[in-house]
C-alpha cells in the first residue's frame, strides 16, 4: 500500500511542470488574440464626447438615448489615399475635399478627402471653409463647381523647388522659400495670378 502511495506521489510531480508550461502556452495564446486599442481605426462614439484627434466622423445615426447621437468614427490614415468624412469638424491637416457627397445628416455635408501624398500629382479640391490647402502646395487655376453654390475648384499642386518658377492663384498662402516675381491679372480675379520663384 505505502509503495502505491508513493508511486501516486511520484507521478504527480513528474506531471506539475508539464501542466505548468501548458497553462503559460496557454494563456500566451490567450493574449495574442487580445485586440490592443492602438489597432483598432474604426468605432462608435457618442455624440456628446469631443472627436478624438486624428479621427474624423464618418456617419451620424440614432444611438446614445438621443436622435443622430451615434458617431462612427475612423482613424485617419493617410495609407488610404481617400477617405469619407462628416463636415463636423476640420479637414485633417493635409488632406483636402475633393468631393461633396450629399450629407451624412441634414445640414451635415459629407466630404469625399484626399491626402495630398509628398511627390504625388496635381488634382483638384474644393474651397470649403472646413478645408485649406495642404502645406507646400498651390493653387495653379480656379473653376466654378464642387457641387454646392457659392464655391470652387482649385487644381492644386505641390510646390517643388526643381520647378524653379511657377504661376499660382493668389487665394493660399506662398510656400516658404518662393518669392513673388510678378502680379496680373488671371484665376479669374484681377491681380490674383502670381508668378513666384523658389530661392534656396
Amino acid at each position: 500500500m505505502r509503495n502505491l502511495i508513493n508511486l501516486v506521489v511520484s507521478a504527480a510531480v513528474a506531471l506539475c511542470p508539464v501542466i505548468a508550461i501548458a497553462g503559460v502556452q496557454g494563456g500566451q495564446a490567450g493574449t495574442a488574440n487580445l485586440q490592443s486599442p492602438n489597432s483598432v481605426d474604426l468605432m462608435e462614439i457618442c455624440a456628446n464626447v469631443p472627436i478624438p484627434e486624428g479621427w474624423v466622423v464618418t456617419s451620424i445615426r440614432a444611438g446614445c438615448g438621443s436622435g443622430n447621437g451615434l458617431y462612427e468614427i475612423r482613424r485617419v490614415d493617410p495609407a488610404r489615399g481617400t477617405m469619407n468624412m462628416c463636415g463636423l469638424t476640420a479637414v485633417p491637416r493635409g488632406w483636402a475635399v475633393t468631393y461633396i457627397q450629399g450629407g451624412c445628416i441634414a445640414g451635415v455635408p459629407n466630404y469625399q478627402i484626399r491626402y495630398a501624398a509628398p511627390n504625388s500629382i496635381s488634382f483638384s479640391m474644393c474651397n470649403v471653409p472646413a478645408s485649406s490647402v495642404p502645406p507646400g502646395w498651390v493653387v495653379t487655376s480656379v473653376a466654378k463647381g464642387c457641387g454646392l453654390p457659392g464655391y470652387a475648384y482649385w487644381e492644386i499642386r505641390e510646390a517643388r523647388p526643381e520647378l524653379g518658377t511657377m504661376e499660382v492663384c493668389n487665394v493660399a498662402p506662398v510656400p516658404s522659400g518662393w518669392v513673388i516675381l510678378a502680379q496680373r491679372t488671371g484665376c479669374i480675379a484681377p491681380n490674383a495670378l502670381l508668378t513666384i520663384k523658389y530661392m534656396p
